[in-house]
Parts: structure tokens; C-alpha cells; sequence
């Protein structure tokens, strides 16, 4: 309801207009009670004046005869004027010739006017008349006047006040009521304000604007917050407002279960995207997104929403465990069952789920969905289309969070060239006190002047697959060095640099290489690429191919940690490597364990067989380094020779 402003322009208008009207009216009011106050008084004087003429013969005569007669004559007539009161007459020396009193008339001093005036005869001034008149007619003229004062005055108080509340109806109060709309509007953001359109004048007018202008701002402020808090594609909740409902969580603890936020990424959707377009791809998004709203409606308390591409987030509050395996166990049933049709082709699309549950833990909603996208990503890694759940302070999941956690280090460090490039000599044991001209590229990371092993962050560059933007960096610092450094790149027999198995794999990646090459000139037969028997496995066809591209470029190659895989043996042939890298956990051991030695000496023979050289690796002391020479090792490359070294300790 709106209030009363006593500053406000309503009552100030409405008080300044009575009291205008009140100063106006009274002001009239007391000019015409002084006019007839003053018409009164003239009409008592022009008396006095008649009566000064009346006897002005016989004052004369008096003055001049002294006749006694004529003095009782004057007396006489002037105590028949009954408005009379009392007279003193002069002559010219102000010498009193008659005095006529009024003693039986009751009188008092203030209950009379007194006059004086010129007494003249035939055009001479002959002398004075003082003459007091009775005032009992202006003293009734003023009490009748005061009477119809008052009247007037309560009369014009009611007229006033009709007057004034006519005015404001009619004007202020919807003036005022537009303002107080007005101010609804600015201070609560109130835009459901309506006001009552009452009249087609120029206010009725403004107040049909202003309910149009409040009802296209309510309608655009309804519009604007569906679209702050829902995805345009696919009108689920965006990941503000899952923010916002992740908070709203944490600020409630749970009563007799726990909160969940389960992380969701389908299997399929890159393939739909890539092979039939990014609109075929929205599509696939809007339906598999309403099929997943039909299942989480069917359940209390949970809510979905879309953070972006093709990942989704579900929150639960405060439901048992079975029942929040319930949720995820449909939304895999449902996904599972899905199937996408596009003109002839039919896809299957999968869903890999990592669900948290937690309750009343200090964290943060961006703790949790970094908890539950790692999960997630563990799910992809290990076995596509499966749920892992895990409670919040789980071990494991602490593990995954610390991998992840690399994600943005190793991208800072990229961008602020935090990584360094380090060598280690590889050496002939054919060359006695030769020259080191054989080096491995490894990188370590420097923070805070503290340097950092890549057994740190390596595994969680190749989980998140930033191992390729490493390699690259690699790559272009290591012939960046090599360029400006022309007398050590002379020297250099070869330089060996690791790669993961998502470089090899990656078309782009290839292309990248070979315009390094280019822009810093560097001689192919110089530079050796080394490949992990581990990784390439998986990729056997993809590593081929770029093995014979290089190749035929001029660059060698290494199969590293050769002995750690399963097959091996049936490999080396496939991949037509020059080096061939013995693992380091065989070659540690060969001084007091015959069958790592017998193995050792078997891979020797073997790569010989096949015409690759042979490193070996870990090599730490003397004994190890005669037996590996004993046993035709070509090369030795370990910490009896060198750790490793900054690069521009090598120059």
C-alpha cells in the first residue's frame, strides 16, 4: 500500500494550494470589513459637519450678541440629536462659548467617536466644534461583520478543503500513484506493477505507458533470466544456474542420505559430429537431452543441465545411496537402449558417468565438478559407458584430482616457457674416450627455482592429452638451440626426442614437425625420434606410417623401454626402428640376477639379428657398464657417465 510522503510534492501541493485560497479569501475579508469600517466613521463625521451646520447661525450670534436665548435654543436642539453625546464650541481664539452635555445618557469614554470641525458662516471662520457621537452603529456594524467573518470563513474552509481533495483525486493522488509505481520498479525490481487506468486524460495516458513499458520489461527480464539460466540449445539448466543448485546444496547439509553430482560424457557424440556435420550433431544433442530429462523427472530431487559440447551435469539432493544408483542406473539404460538415426545410418551412443557423493564436507561447487570430471575421465580411460561413484575424501579420487590438477600447470608453464630442455650423453662402447656426441632430450619443469621430474607430470599430460603441445615445445626449442648453436649442431652425431603416441597419431602434428624442420633448418639425419613400445601398441598402424614418413626424410628412430611389453619381439619388425632402447629394469640387474642378464644378452642378439643398434639404459656402475660390452652392447646411457644436464651445459 502505498505510503503518505509528508515532503512529498502531494501534500506540499496540496497545503501551499489551501493556504493560498485561505490567504487570498481572508485577505478580501479584512479589506472590505476596513472599507465598511471606514464608510461608517465618514457617514459619523458628515453628521457632525451637518450638525456644526445647523447651529453655525446661532453660534454666531452667540459669539457676536451673547444672547442667553439663543444658547438655550442651541442647547435644546442639539439634546434632540439622539446620536449625540456631548459638544464643545470655540470661537476663533479658541475661547469655549457653549458646552452641552449628555449626563443622563449612559456613556463611557470608549463608547463614543469624537469629531472636531470648522464651524463657518457665510464663507468665515468664526471658531471649533468638538463633538462626540455616539459609536453604538459602528460597533453593531463591526459585530455583524465579525459574525458573517466567521460564517464565511467556516464556509470557505469546507469549500476549500472539497476543493483541494477534488484537485488531488484528480491530479496529485494519480500523480503520486504513478510516481509510487515508479518507485517499486526502481528499488524492489518489481516489474509485475500495474497501475489503474481511470481516465483518457493526458495521466491516464502515462500510466497506460507505464504499465506497456512494465509489461515489456517484466516480459524481457523473464526472457533474459530463462536465458542466463538454461542452454540455448537445448533449453536444459547451463552451468551458472548448476552453480547456483550446487551451492544451494552445500549450503544444506543432507538429513538422511547424501547429495551427488554425477558428471556425464558421451561416448559417440564426436563421431556423429565429425562424420555428419555439427547441425546433426546439435540435433543428436536436443534429443538424447529430453530423453535425459524424462528420466530425471521421474525422480525427486534430481536436476540436470548441460555445461557444454556434449557433458552433462546431474545433481541429486539428499537421497539414499540405492536410490541415487537408481537415477544413474537409468540413465544408462536409457542411453544404452538409445539409438540416432541420420538418413541410413544408425549410431549407438554411450554415456561415461562419474558421480560423487558427499555431505556435509568443506568444499567448494568447484571442487566437486572438477572431483566428478575426473572421475569421469577415469571412467573413459578404463572402460567407456560405466559409472564410477566415489565419496569425496575417496583416496583414489584424490589421485585423479591430482593428476588433473597438472592440467592447468602444464598449460601456465607452456605459456610462461616454464619447462627446460635437458641432456643426457648416450655412449659408444666401441669409442674408448671419445667425444660425447650422442644426447637424449628430457625435460623437467622449473617453479620457484625447484625443478621438477617429468615422472610428475608426464602421465597426466598423456591422460588429458597435452602430451602433443609438450612435444611440440620440445621440438622447437631443441632446433631452436641447434640453430643458434651451429658448432655443437656440427659436432652432433644425434639427438634423440621422445614422443607420446598422440603426436604420432595426429596428422596435424606431422605437418607441424616437418615445418620446423623447415623454418630452422635443421639436418634430418641429426635428429632421432623416440617412440615407447608401450604406447604405439595400440596404435601399430598409425606409428608405422610415421615412422616410414620420417624416415624417409632422413630421420632415425628408437624403440624405447624395448622388454617391457608382452610382444616385443613380434613387433620390432613391423616397426623398422634403427635404435633399439633395452628397459632399464633388465639392465640395473644383470650384475646379480642370471636371468635378467640371459635376457639382456638375448634382446642384444636379437636387435643385432635384426641390424639395430643397441642402448642400454640405467647404467650405473662399472661392472654393468664391462658386462653390457662383453655382451656387444652398442651404446651406455646412464648416471656412471652423466646425469642429466641443462642443455647449455653441453655447449
Amino acid at each position: 500500500m502505498e505510503k503518505l510522503n509528508v515532503n512529498g510534492y502531494r501534500v506540499q501541493f496540496s497545503v501551499l494550494l489551501l493556504a493560498s485560497i485561505l490567504i487570498i479569501v481572508i485577505s478580501n475579508l479584512v479589506y472590505i470589513r476596513s472599507v465598511q469600517t471606514d464608510f461608517i466613521e465618514t457617514n459619523l463625521k458628515v453628521q457632525a459637519e451637518v450638525i456644526s451646520g445647523l447651529i453655525s447661525e446661532d453660534l454666531a450670534k452667540i459669539i457676536f450678541l451673547e444672547d442667553p436665548d439663543i444658547i438655550a435654543s442651541i442647547s435644546y436642539t442639539l439634546k434632540a440629536i439622539k446620536e449625540l453625546h456631548s459638544a464643545k464650541f470655540f470661537d476663533i481664539d479658541n475661547k469655549l462659548v457653549i458646552k452641552i452635555s449628555a449626563d443622563d445618557k449612559d456613556a463611557i469614554a470608549k463608547d463614543f467617536l469624537r469629531i472636531k470641525t470648522t464651524i463657518m458662516f457665510d464663507g468665515v471662520h468664526v471658531g471649533y466644534a468638538y463633538i462626540n457621537l455616539f459609536s453604538e452603529q459602528l460597533e453593531a456594524a463591526k459585530n455583524k461583520n465579525q459574525i458573517y467573518y466567521r460564517l464565511f470563513l467556516f464556509l470557505l474552509l469546507i469549500v476549500t478543503t472539497f476543493i483541494v481533495f477534488i484537485i488531488d483525486k484528480k491530479f496529485i493522488s494519480r500523480i503520486a500513484e504513478l510516481n509510487f509505481g515508479l518507485e517499486v520498479i526502481a528499488k524492489e525490481r518489481d516489474f509485475s506493477k500495474r497501475l489503474t487506468v481511470d481516465s483518457n486524460d493526458e495521466i491516464g495516458q502515462a500510466k497506460r505507458h507505464f504499465n506497456h513499458l512494465a509489461q515489456m520489461v517484466e516480459e524481457q527480464t523473464l526472457d533474459l533470466t530463462y536465458q542466463a539460466n538454461h542452454d540455448a540449445l537445448t533449453a536444459l539448466y547451463n552451468r551458472n544456474r548448476l552453480l547456483e543448485l550446487l551451492e544451494a546444496l552445500l549450503q544444506n547439509r543432507p538429513q538422511n542420505g547424501f547429495h551427488a553430482v554425477c558428471y556425464l560424457d558421451l561416448d559417440q557424440f564426436k563421431v556423429v559430429n565429425d562424420t555428419c556435420g555439427h547441425t546433426v550433431g546439435d540435433d543428436l544433442l536436443c534429443l538424447i537431452s529430453s530423453q535425459f530429462l524424462k528420466v530425471i523427472e521421474s525422480f525427486e530431487g534430481a536436476t540436470i543441465g548441460r555445461i557444454g559440447g556434449d557433458e552433462f551435469i546431474v545433481l541429486i539432493d539428499n537421497q539414499s545411496k540405492g536410490k541415487i544408483h537408481s537415477v544413474i542406473h537409468e540413465i544408462q539404460t536409457m542411453t544404452n537402449e538409445f539409438r540416432f538415426k541420420f538418413l541410413e545410418r544408425e549410431f549407438e551412443i554411450g554415456v561415461s558417468i562419474g558421480c560423487i557423493l558427499f555431505s556435509n564436507e568443506q568444499t567448494t561447487s568447484a571442487e566437486l565438478l572438477s572431483a566428478s570430471d575426473a572421475l569421469c575421465y577415469q571412467v573413459k580411460k578404463m572402460n567407456r559407458g560405466d559409472t564410477l561413484i566415489r565419496y569425496l575424501d575417496d583416496k583414489q579420487l584424490l589421485d585423479y584430482q591430482k593428476s588433473m590438477n597438472w592440467v592447468s600447470r602444464i598449460n601456465s608453464s607452456l605459456e610462461k616457457d616454464l619447462f627446460k630442455i635437458y641432456l643426457q650423453p648416450i655412449v659408444s662402447t666401441k669409442k674408448v674416450n671419445s667425444t660425447w656426441n650422442h644426447f637424449e632430450v628430457l625435460i623437467r619443469l622449473q617453479e620457484n627455482k625447484k625443478i621438477i621430474s617429468p615422472i610428475h607430470f608426464i602421465p597426466a599430460a598423456e591422460r588429458y592429452g597435452l602430451s602433443k603441445k609438450i612435444d611440440a615445445w620440445v621440438i622447437n626449442e631443441v632446433f631452436s638451440q641447434l640453430s643458434i648453436n651451429p658448432d655443437f649442431t656440427n659436432s652432433l652425431e644425434l639427438i634423440s626426442i621422445n614422443l607420446s603416441v598422440l603426436s604420432i597419431v595426429d596428422k596435424k602434428f606431422q605437418k607441424q614437425v616437418e615445418a620446423l624442420f623447415d623454418q630452422y633448418h635443421i639436418p634430418t639425419s641429426k635428429i632421432c625420434f623416440e617412440i615407447t613400445e608401450t604406447g604405439v601398441i595400440s596404435s601399430i598402424e598409425e606409428a608405422i606410417d610415421f615412422i616410414r614418413h620420417f624416415r624417409e626424410l632422413g630421420v632415425s628412430f628408437s624403440l624405447d623401454d624395448f622388454g617391457s611389453g608382452m610382444s616385443s619381439f613380434g613387433y620390432l619388425r613391423e616397426l623398422e626402428v634403427d635404435i633399439i632402447k633395452i628397459d632399464g629394469q633388465f639392465v640395473k640387474n644383470i650384475t646379480h640376477d642370471a636371468v635378467m642378464r640371459e635376457m639382456v644378452e638375448a634382446m642384444i642378439k636379437i636387435g643385432h639379428v635384426t641390424e639395430n643398434s643397441i642402448v642400454a639404459e640405467h647404467v650405473e656402475d662399472q661392472k654393468t657398464v664391462e658386462m653390457l660390452k662383453e655382451m656387444n652392447a652398442d651404446f651406455i646411457q646412464g648416471y656412471f657417465y652423466s646425469k642429466p644436464l641443462p642443455f647449455e651445459e653441453f655447449l
